[in-house]
């Protein structure tokens, strides 16, 4: 858990004025707190690290005390990151869920665990390297003595709801399979309730759509007609309980100012998010995301001018990247 000067510290270094500063500390000046069970609460007990559950400062300040190892990990000559289009990256952290990308892995693995232990040292946050996981790419990961390191070693992991995969066909599955099993489990599941037609639609908007949605705008990867075929299939089933439609769902899907019931289209939902992450490849500047920089500069040529291209047109000739390829296609 982090220790609070070290907490303080860290907010002076970034910037933060004095008066801020004042007010954090004060909003952790001997902080009590009560652990309830069953109804059952105990005695209250100080606090003495960590954030507090529940205040909505705690995600911020969590990021701010753990980004100074992200810097040293940016910054080291000894870690080093994977290099694609000339570009390196070595990190990506979102709240405590962290992925370091390296290359040369028998002398960055030692630099990043002593990182590691130093930066326990001075922030009091340990990382449960019982729970880390070694994720190899390559046969040089695998040449390194796997055995020896305190990590857990796997071929798929899962980060961010994403499950990530050795291979990069077997995404699909891995993702949008499991998901569909999921979205089936479920439906069965309301299925058995007295529910009125807008009622099952609402479920699809508030228990399928957001699943899915999440999916297509992290997972870049082409996604066959026969998939939303099937997808349609299982909610129009469980829209009309198993029984004849009596209205098309074409007519659903249209708004409800123009007589429909907004029934989600996913292609279209599927469309718009590569629509939105194809919209950055003409927006590089000093800001842009890194994945959009590595697949504008894997092409020979402008990918803003191959999506003006004719459709027939061999984007293979300009660039092997395969998520420029799926999002192309």
């Amino acid at each position: 858990m982090i220790e609070w000067n070290y907490l303080f510290t860290a907010l002076e270094k970034f910037g933060f004025g004095p008066n801020i500063c004042a007010w954090i500390k004060l909003l952790y000046t001997s902080p009590e707190a009560s652990v309830c069970i069953n109804k059952i609460c105990s005695d209250y007990f100080k606090l003495e690290r960590g954030t507090r559950q529940g205040c909505p400062l705690s995600p911020l300040l969590f990021a701010i005390a753990i980004e100074p190892l992200a810097v040293h990990c940016r910054n080291s000559h000894q870690i080093k990151g994977i290099v694609r289009e000339g570009l390196e990256q070595k990190i990506s952290l979102y709240a405590d869920d962290m992925v370091l990308y390296i290359s040369d892995p028998e002398n960055t693995v030692p630099a990043v665990l002593t990182a590691l232990t130093e930066f326990q040292k001075i922030s009091g946050l340990r990382i449960n390297l019982n729970k880390s996981i070694l994720f190899p790419v390559n046969s040089q990961a695998y040449n390194i003595k796997l055995d020896t390191l305190p990590f857990t070693i796997a071929d798929q992991f899962k980060y961010l709801g994403v499950n990530i995969t050795s291979k990069h066909k077997a995404l699909y599955q891995q993702n949008f399979g499991v998901c569909m099993e999921k979205i089936k489990q479920d439906l069965h599941r309301w299925s058995t309730l007295h529910l009125t037609l807008a009622g099952r639609i609402n479920i699809v908007k508030m228990n399928i759509l957001p699943k899915l949605l999440f999916l297509f705008q992290n997972i870049p990867i082409y996604i066959n007609k026969s998939f939303f075929k099937q997808l349609d299939s299982i909610i129009t089933s469980f829209i009309w309980n198993s029984k004849h439609p009596r209205i098309r769902r074409a007519t659903l899907q249209r708004p409800q100012a123009e007589g429909g019931m907004a029934l989600p289209n996913f292609q279209f939902y599927y469309w718009a998010a590569n629509i939105q992450a194809i919209k950055t490849w003409t927006q590089i500047n000093a800001h842009t995301q890194a994945w959009s920089a590595i697949e504008v500069k894997s092409c020979s040529t402008s990918l803003y001018s191959l999506l003006c291209s004719p459709i027939n047109e061999s984007y293979r000739k300009y660039t092997n990247n395969p998520i420029v390829l799926y999002s192309l296609r």
